[in-house]
Parts: C-alpha cells; sequence; structure tokens
C-alpha cells in the first residue's frame, strides 16, 4: 500500500513545535517574565531601568549599580499565581463532518510558579562596579487533562530558562554612568499533545485502510496517540544601559536586552501509534531540534524625587515579539517530515507609572499601574498554550529597613487579563473555539543587605 502525499494539515499534527515557546509566562504579554524585582512589584515596575534602588538594577539597567552601597546582595522570591477557565466547542474538521470532539473544558490547567533572583554587586575600584545576577526571564507551566476536548491542541507545557547575568558598570561623571552585560542563558522545554490516529488515518490512506484497522472514528479518545517533545540549550546574549542624573533627585535610564538564539535540541517521543503507521516510518521516537528566538527589549524611564519623602516615576518597554513569527520543529527521522506553525506575534509597548511613599524613616510604601498589551495578534493565532491578553496591573508594595544594613520588601499585584477569545485550527482543522477568562496574582518578597 502507498502512503498518500501528507497533506500541510496532516503535517501540522505535531504542531506541538508552536509550543516550544509558547510554554512560558502562557497568561502574560507573551512568554517574557517580568518578576525580576521584590521591590520592583511594588511599583508595577515603573522606572525600573532608573530607579537603582538595589542590586536588581543588575537586570533592568546594569548602569545603575554605580548609586548602590560599596556591596550589596539581594535575594528574592516572585510566586505567580495564575488562574485562566476555557469555555467553548471543540470540532472535527469540515471535511471530517464538523462534529463534536468530546471532553471537558480543561479545568484550570495555569499552574503555580516560583521566580527567584539572585543579585550581587560590588565596588572593585573608584568609579568601578561589578555585579552578578542569578533569574529567570521566561518559564511557567500549563497542564490540561490527557482527555479534554482542546488535546489535539494541548496537553502540558513546561518551559524553564536560567540566565546568569555578569555585569560591569563605570560612573563616567558625577551625573552619567553606562553599563554592560551578558546574558549566559539555559532553556529547557517539554511539551505534549494527543494526535487523532483517526484522522491522520483518513487522510493518509482512505476509508478502505482505516475501517479495518479500527481508525475510521475521528475524535475519539480510545484510538488518539500522544507525542512528547523536549529539549534544551545554552545560548548567549548581551544587555547594555546608561542612566544620566541631571539632578541628584532627578534619574534618567535607558536600557537594551538582545536576543537569545536558541537552537533546542532532544527528542520526539510518540505512543499509541498504530502499526499502519510505524511500519511506514510515520510518528516514529527520534531526535527533534526547534530554533526559538526570545526577543530583544528596549527600556525607558525616568525616576523623580518630589521632596524627601515622596518619589514618582514611569517607564515603557519596547519588546520585539515579531521575531516569533513561524516556528518549526525538525525531526531527524520519520515520513512526516518537519512540523511548522505560524504565530504571526507583533511587537508591544508596556508602560507603568508608579510612586514611593517614605511613611517614617524606617517604612516606605509603593503602589504602581502598568498597561501591559499582548502580543497575540488575532484568535486565530491564540492557542490553548497561551491564551494570553492584554493586562492591566494594580500594584503595592512596602520596604523595612530593619538595620542601616537590612532592608525587607514586600509586594503584590493584581493582574486584570482581559477575556480573549481562542479560533485554534489543529490536525486536520479541528477547530477549538471559544472564550479564556483569566487572571493573575502576584506576590514578591525580598531581603537586602548592605556592607
Amino acid at each position: 500500500m502507498k502512503i498518500r502525499k501528507p497533506p500541510t494539515r496532516v503535517i501540522r499534527v505535531l504542531s506541538v513545535a508552536g509550543a516550544l515557546c509558547a510554554a512560558a509566562n502562557a497568561y502574560g504579554a507573551g512568554f517574557a517574565i517580568t518578576e525580576q524585582s521584590g521591590s520592583g512589584m511594588g511599583n508595577a515596575f515603573a522606572g525600573a531601568a532608573a530607579s537603582a534602588r538595589d542590586a536588581s538594577t543588575i537586570f533592568f539597567n546594569p548602569a545603575g549599580m554605580t548609586l548602590l552601597p560599596d556591596r550589596q546582595v539581594v535575594a528574592a522570591v516572585n510566586v505567580i499565581d495564575p488562574s485562566t477557565r476555557f469555555s467553548g466547542t471543540a470540532k472535527l474538521a469540515p471535511a471530517l463532518g464538523g462534529g463534536i470532539i468530546p471532553g471537558g473544558n480543561g479545568g484550570d490547567p495555569a499552574l503555580t510558579g516560583i521566580v527567584p533572583n539572585l543579585y550581587y554587586q560590588m565596588q572593585v575600584v573608584p568609579h568601578w562596579r561589578i555585579g552578578l545576577g542569578l533569574n529567570a526571564p521566561f518559564g511557567l507551566r500549563t497542564d490540561y487533562p490527557e482527555g479534554w476536548k482542546g488535546r489535539y491542541q494541548a496537553v502540558k507545557s513546561d518551559l524553564k530558562t536560567i540566565n546568569l547575568d555578569p555585569s560591569v558598570a563605570f560612573a563616567a561623571t558625577d551625573r552619567l554612568s553606562v553599563g554592560i552585560g551578558l546574558d549566559i542563558q539555559y532553556a529547557e522545554a517539554t511539551l505534549t499533545n494527543a494526535i487523532d490516529n483517526s484522522a491522520v488515518c483518513l487522510g493518509l490512506f482512505g476509508p478502505g485502510a482505516c475501517a479495518p484497522a479500527g481508525l475510521a472514528t475521528p475524535g475519539t479518545p480510545a484510538t488518539d496517540g500522544f507525542v512528547r517533545v523536549s529539549g534544551d540549550d545554552w545560548a548567549l546574549g548581551y544587555n547594555l544601559g546608561v542612566l544620566y542624573a541631571p539632578t541628584p533627585g532627578t534619574r534618567f535610564g535607558l536600557s537594551y536586552r538582545s536576543k537569545v538564539h536558541h537552537t533546542l535540541t532532544g527528542t520526539a517521543r510518540f505512543s499509541n501509534m498504530p502499526a499502519l503507521f510505524t511500519d511506514r516510518g510515520l510518528f516514529v521516537d527520534t531526535g527533534a531540534s526547534a530554533e526559538i528566538t526570545p526577543p530583544e527589549t528596549i527600556s525607558g524611564a525616568v525616576y523623580h524625587e518630589v521632596d524627601r519623602r515622596l518619589a514618582v516615576m514611569g517607564g515603557f518597554t519596547w519588546t520585539h515579539w515579531s521575531h516569533f513569527d513561524n516556528l518549526v520543529v525538525r525531526f531527524d527521522r520519520g515520513a512526516q517530515g518537519p512540523a511548522s506553525r505560524p504565530e504571526a506575534w507583533q511587537n508591544t509597548w508596556r508602560f507603568s507609572v508608579g510612586a514611593d511613599y517614605r511613611y517614617t524613616d524606617r517604612l516606605t510604601l509603593r503602589g504602581g499601574l502598568a498597561y501591559d498589551p499582548t502580543p497575540i495578534p488575532d484568535p486565530g493565532h491564540r492557542t490553548p498554550r497561551i491564551p494570553g491578553a492584554t493586562r492591566r496591573w494594580l500594584a503595592l508594595g512596602a520596604s523595612y529597613q530593619y538595620t542601616p544594613a537590612l532592608r525587607f520588601d514586600l509586594s503584590y499585584a493584581h493582574l486584570f487579563v482581559g477575556d480573549s477569545s481562542t479560533n485554534d485550527t489543529a490536525l486536520p482543522g479541528h477547530d477549538l473555539a471559544g472564550t479564556n477568562e483569566s487572571d493573575v496574582d502576584l506576590f514578591g518578597g525580598q531581603v537586602v543587605w548592605s556592607f
């Protein structure tokens, strides 16, 4: 028996490629994690490129190290607690009758994430600082039941990153400082989804071969296959920053973080695949790879002390999400060929404002607002791996100076996430359509030790 040339839609059975990036901050604007400071969260990260209140400035603008004590250590833990609920329908492709795909709505697939931050900076000689940051700029998890109605689009998504950030800053004048750093980044991803074996069989071989094999009824959970793709990679990027202070209480900051190009390499593992496929080299276990490029960002900020008690701040971040245009997974062997998924994300501008109020000599209160738009252009490009929508931040925080050398920070933010529509087509034209209702709570705690 000859295999028909697989149509493009059949190839998309392996479109877990789209998940290799999508597994990250699934309820954020794209898949970046903003939560890189326990103090900055209290202002919704407004003015982060200019405030330089502690060593977490290594991530936001390394030039800010020149304003800090001779030595400082910052240790923070940020908790991201998202929630999302999908309601809608999943249907077979029109060519297969358009019937309803059985299964539930997936419950709440969002899993709580812990994002640690660790920073150290010190003066080496007058006007020169060095620093080291450890953070996780991308990553979160979603996990749907294996039998839910959108199983052909996504089941599990798990992306972890670790970023090591050695940095140097130089105070060129009393007013101007510059900084530069490296991003030594590790990325690891694991992604799964179901495969509608019956639909694939009908597309490849026709009813005459599929009916005897028990594969003539698409959308049947009992005949579903399953794919698990995993991979990892190390890659390098860099970051730059400049800080200008026209007066002691006013600062302007500008920073740039480069893209980091990853080639994730690992394996693709298949289960419950019929011999009708595997005997012909389709959907067999193999090595796999995919190229992803977490985007570059440009951030600008202003920090201004109105008086000895009140400071105000604001900022923007531009993110070059259009890098995430099309993602391809390549397999070392297998007759199915590579899997490609269009994403067509758009660049975004994030805006934020905030304030610090020094309530007493030891206690400082914080607040902030932010507007954080989604890069996903339309419902057709919104998958259950990233049901992202525009977020609006409301943040509060406080710092307590326990001793001249020791400070504690606590922060909380609630992210109001707009409802988003999904119209995602998987193999071979199966459609998941409906609405996602989401919100996010953030909690941050931080210890600052200066010595």
